[in-house]
């Protein structure tokens, strides 16, 4: 849920930029979205589930559950996805039109961000607490 909705909003914005801003976009952009975002995006999710699992027994409220899940394993998520921003982001300096367009995984990576630390805890949070009653 959070992968679908960091590429619908990634996939809005790159297309306002591009008729605005003259954003470097090329037909493979789409196909660049969707492969990365949804490549490291699930495994970033599964990451943090797999974290959110592992700690949910060690705390007496799912709260500080995912909170400590995002602490820890968090920190691994977004430091992991700054490095493919930053690489993303450095591919608009290319010569060539579609690496340049390459930059539009940039924004997706933005949004997988935000997704990521707002939605994924939010759904931790619900799903924990429907399923385990606490």
């Amino acid at each position: 849920m959070a992968v679908g909705c960091s590429f619908l909003a990634s996939q809005a914005v790159v297309a306002f930029l591009a008729k605005w801003v003259d954003f470097p976009i090329f037909d493979y952009t789409h196909i660049f979205l969707v492969a990365v975002l949804f490549g490291i995006g699930t495994d970033y999710c599964i990451l943090l589930i797999h974290r959110f699992k592992e700690e949910l027994p060690n705390f007496e409220t799912v709260n500080e559950a995912v909170i400590h899940t995002f602490r820890s394993g968090g920190r691994t998520v977004f430091f992991s996805s700054l490095t493919v921003l930053v690489g993303f982001s450095a591919i608009g300096f290319s010569n060539f039109n579609i690496y340049r367009s390459g930059v539009g995984v940039a924004v997706g990576i933005v949004f997988l961000i935000l997704c990521l630390v707002t939605i994924v805890p939010i759904l931790m949070f619900i799903l924990a607490q429907n399923c385990s009653g606490r």
